[in-house]
């Protein structure tokens, strides 16, 4: 006969599927130490197989199936059916989906009401524009020599990496040649540079300072008393005595 397990909760994801191995291994007379007798699995992962808190994999199911003397064809569609469920197929159209939906929430700057909003904007606004830091680095060491109109600046790459990961504002030279490179590479974004330059202005007028407490100033100490007047007066006392 085979031993008794310990019962399947409620709310176990595959407890069907883990009731119905255990029925068919108790029809069969089977226990674990001889299934893995006859299969290449132990008997701790057949034990396994059947506790319905993962789905097991096909071989094992297929293993635990055929020791039972169960109809292998059957299992495996109600197998795959249950691995189809818990992951089911990339939807190519759908992610397409989504990521339109995205690209037309890219950043408004007219929206950002913290520093920390802003350089999100920015951050966003360089994924949507799909440029990495090396190319904004080579557009504007192009246009830099030349001056052109909206470009007041160079960007390395390690200068953008490091001033878009900080919560602080950037100059307005920065942010004014980063916008104009983002739009110039990739028309219909929403916003305008005049608009990039209304939430600079905002923030830098009202700065997110963290006001940080002063310590407290260590207690006054007594200023140390001078004992020398004192032992100079006593000394003078006893000679003015012994001469009387």
């Amino acid at each position: 006969m085979p031993g008794i397990e310990k019962p399947i909760s409620e709310g176990v994801p595959h407890a069907e599927f883990a009731l119905a191995l255990r029925a068919l291994r108790t029809q069969a007379r089977m226990t674990y130490a001889r299934m893995a007798e006859a299969t290449s699995y132990s008997q701790a992962t057949l034990s396994q197989a059947a506790n319905g808190r993962t789905l097991p994999t096909w071989p094992v199911t297929r293993a635990y199936v055929e020791a039972c003397n169960g109809d292998t064809a059957e299992w495996e569609i109600r197998w795959t059916e249950l691995d189809r469920a818990a992951n089911p197929p990339f939807d190519f159209g759908k992610a397409l989906a989504s990521w339109a939906l995205d690209y037309q929430r890219h950043p408004d700057p007219s929206d950002v009401k913290t520093t920390a909003e802003f350089m999100e904007a920015l951050r966003k606004l360089r994924a949507h524009a799909g440029l990495s830091l090396r190319e904004i680095e080579r557009i504007s060491m192009r246009s830099y020599p030349s001056r052109k109109p909206g470009v007041t600046m160079a960007l390395p790459s390690s200068t953008l990496s490091d001033i878009l990961n900080r919560a602080v504002l950037p100059s307005w030279d920065f942010t004014r040649t980063f916008v104009t490179i983002c739009y110039g590479h990739r028309r219909g974004l929403r916003g305008s540079e005049a608009d990039w330059m209304a939430a600079w202005n905002r923030l830098d007028a009202y700065p997110q300072w963290i006001q940080v407490p002063r310590p407290a100033a260590p207690p006054a100490e007594p200023p140390p008393t001078d004992a020398a007047p004192t032992e100079t007066k006593r000394r003078r006392w006893w000679q003015m005595r012994a001469r009387r």
